[in-house]
């Protein structure tokens, strides 16, 4: 080079497992005539411990409304209140379909526990855990036994619960945040609420978005413009909300704080939209808001559509998918989600994926603790936006633990 050193502009992108951050900063380019440098960095850790996970299932009656309004099997009308014949899908028909088939296939991948909201015909929130979290251990040596029996316990009670009342959504996060297997942060664990909901979140008496016309001993007296501003705010989530003037109306502030208080305890929040209605409207806009605050908002890394799935695109400033919440319509795309979820919680520790592609084989580097490797049968291969690590450090890097990590550098040049 000639004169004063370039000043090259670089994305770095540094995570500890699967939780990713960026920085930019300057550096010496790596080969002659390169503009910028994406390095990504992560220390892998293949033998982390299982993850605690409490399931927060939303048991509200809506829960009992056809999968498909327009399906033959489902008479008109029929739902909350009045029950669809056996043959009709439901919502909580299909969730009981799924959750076998998830809890019967994974349930020892995971240390999970049970949660019902509400807890009565109206709005009870969540009080106490139905199934309580499996007994703290040190590590993981033979507890598959006691996983398996408490994810059976757990689906018994999903394949028993019957469909009744409103969604205290933001109560009941509150509650499953206080659960002390989520709160102790001496195990070494990651810590998840997997919230599965079908249902716009509401049922809170304080919620300052009230219809204020209803009976004053309830709501509290307002007139004139206050009257109106809360009115303006009230998004109602029933069919009416003039004799349910608070607990009628969508309670997404409540609902964001009691993630975003989680989240600060380092609980993360796994948002699953069930049913069609969540696809869209007021329902999406509140399970992407809590999706983002919980810290599990779905990423497209690589910037591309098809990291979102179906029917979702990739927001390529923030890198995050236009719909950051796990949506599905029926038992299938739920056994599908759940499945997805669990491999994004363990994970293959032997797959990389790529923020950026390089234009040519030289433009890429791995790097294994600080030292180059070169591809091969024993090392590496790039394949469809990923690098595979195979042979002998796939065996290495499984072999990895919290105490030796694998750290892997990947840098990727872009030239003139």
């Amino acid at each position: 080079m000639l004169g004063s050193k370039p000043m090259i502009r670089a994305a770095v992108l540094t995570a500890a497992l699967f939780v990713t951050g960026c920085m930019t900063y300057d550096f010496e380019p790596v080969v002659p005539l390169a503009v910028a440098q994406t390095t990504q960095s992560k220390n892998i850790t293949a033998k982390r411990l299982k993850p605690n996970m409490m399931l927060l299932v939303d048991k509200s009656g809506s829960m009992e409304s056809p999968i498909n309004p327009s399906d033959s099997r489902c008479p008109s009308g029929c739902g909350p209140g009045s029950p669809c014949p056996a043959n009709c899908p439901t919502r909580i028909s299909d969730l009981r379909n799924a959750m076998n088939t998830f809890l019967n296939q994974s349930g020892a991948d995971a240390r999970m526990g049970l949660t019902f909201f509400p807890t009565n015909g109206s709005c009870g929130p969540s009080a106490a855990t139905d199934v309580a979290l499996p007994p703290p251990t040190p590590d993981d040596t033979g507890t598959d036994a006691t996983l398996t029996a408490n994810s059976q316990q757990i689906n018994s009670r999903i394949q028993a619960v019957q469909p009744l009342g409103g969604t205290p959504t933001a109560a009941s996060l509150n509650f499953v945040g206080t659960v002390p297997g989520l709160l102790d942060q001496m195990d070494n664990r990651d810590d998840f609420i997997l919230l599965l909901t079908d249902g716009l979140p509401n049922c809170n008496e304080q919620n300052p978005n009230q219809v204020c016309t209803c009976d004053p001993g309830i709501c509290g007296n307002c007139s004139g413009g206050v009257c109106a501003a809360q009115q303006g705010r009230c998004k109602c989530t029933l069919t009416s909300c003039q004799t349910l003037c608070a607990i009628g109306c969508l309670d997404q502030d409540a609902v964001v704080e009691a993630t975003t208080r989680n989240s600060l305890n380092r609980i993360k929040t796994i948002v699953v939209g069930f049913g069609a209605e969540t696809a869209t409207g007021d329902a999406a806009n509140v399970l992407n808001a809590i999706a983002e605050a919980g810290g599990f908002a779905r990423s497209c890394p690589r910037g591309t559509d098809a990291e979102c799935g179906t029917g979702n695109s990739c927001d390529t400033n923030s890198k995050l998918c236009t719909k950051k919440f796990y949506q599905a319509t029926d038992a299938n795309e739920l056994s599908r989600v759940l499945t997805d979820i669990i491999n994004n919680i363990t994970g293959d520790p032997c797959e990389f994926g790529l923020q950026a592609q390089p234009t040519r084989p030289e433009l890429l580097a791995v790097i294994i603790d600080g030292q180059n490797s070169t591809g091969g049968p024993d090392t590496w291969r790039l394949e469809a936006g990923k690098i595979y690590f195979q042979g002998a450090l796939c065996d290495r890097i499984k072999a990895s633990n919290t105490a030796n990590p694998v750290r892997v550098e990947i840098r990727i040049v872009e030239t003139l």
